[in-house]
């Protein structure tokens, strides 16, 4: 399948002109050689000789003419392939990262994260996996903020919330997996420091629950190391960190101000 879109898509426009074009070469090559062969023998067949002689070389000056004209209609054809060719790549490119990138917050989109998380149980069906672990964010009350406050504030809230989550982890890739809910892959320095981050995440959330300003985002979240010999895919990973999270925004609920949904 992959070889066959590469040929529609990459050598089609160019063989195609090309194979014309040799095409035409041949057969006007091919006419020449006939005429200047032929009219040595007409020539000394006398008069009528001659003039089908002359009939020959005006044809093949018709010959070379479409040949001349052919070569240029080919050539603006193959122009116009090749411009069409560049601008599909350049909108697939365009959509592409449209669909990798969360339109609200700016990062990465599920569909992103989808393709991480192929990318990296490949690597481990391989045993090629360096040291990993995955970040699980769940924003708190976010229900309460919509009924109460309207959806366009809700909206600025989630990106209060991803503006935090990307400060500290800002060596690794954020992921919008959800309408409240963020994932970060982290590896190497974010990786080495996790804890820290994680705890300055906390400590901020804490402070904020016990505040009665809603403008103030309350995060809860879960990190969960890749266990090399363990665990078979990223789902395992994340699954483990989940449930880190969820124990986490029960224990938010439990000490908030507001004891929203």
């Amino acid at each position: 399948m992959e070889s066959k879109d590469y040929y529609n898509r990459r050598l089609y426009p160019y063989l195609s002109p090309l194979g014309a074009w040799a095409l035409s070469i041949g057969t006007a090559i091919g006419w020449g050689s006939f005429v200047v062969t032929g009219n040595d023998y007409l020539l000394k067949a006398g008069p009528l000789g001659s003039v089908i002689a002359i009939l020959l070389g005006m044809v093949a000056m018709l010959v070379i003419g479409v040949f001349v004209l052919s070569f240029i209609i080919l050539m603006n054809n193959y122009n116009m392939m090749s411009d069409r060719a560049r601008q599909s790549e350049a909108a697939l490119g365009v959509a592409k990262d449209r669909a990798n990138r969360d339109p609200l917050t700016g990062v990465k989109s599920k569909y992103a994260y989808v393709e991480a998380e192929n990318m990296i149980n490949q690597k481990i069906e391989n045993g090629e996996m360096e040291d990993f672990a995955v970040a699980v964010f769940d924003v708190n009350d976010l229900k309460h903020i919509n009924d109460t406050h309207g959806h366009q504030f809700g909206d600025e809230y989630i990106r209060l919330s991803c503006g935090i989550i990307c400060q500290q982890f800002k060596r690794s890739p954020v992921y919008r997996v959800g309408g409240d809910e963020f994932a970060a892959l982290l590896t190497g320095e974010d990786y080495e420091n996790r804890q820290e981050l994680g705890e300055e995440i906390s400590k901020l959330s804490l402070q904020n629950n016990s505040s009665d300003d809603y403008r103030l985002p309350v995060i809860a979240m879960g990190i969960e190391e890749y266990r090399r010999g363990e665990d078979a895919n990223i789902h395992s990973v994340f699954e483990r960190a989940d449930k880190k999270m969820y124990r986490n925004k029960k224990e938010l609920k439990n000490t908030s101000v507001f004891k929203k949904d």
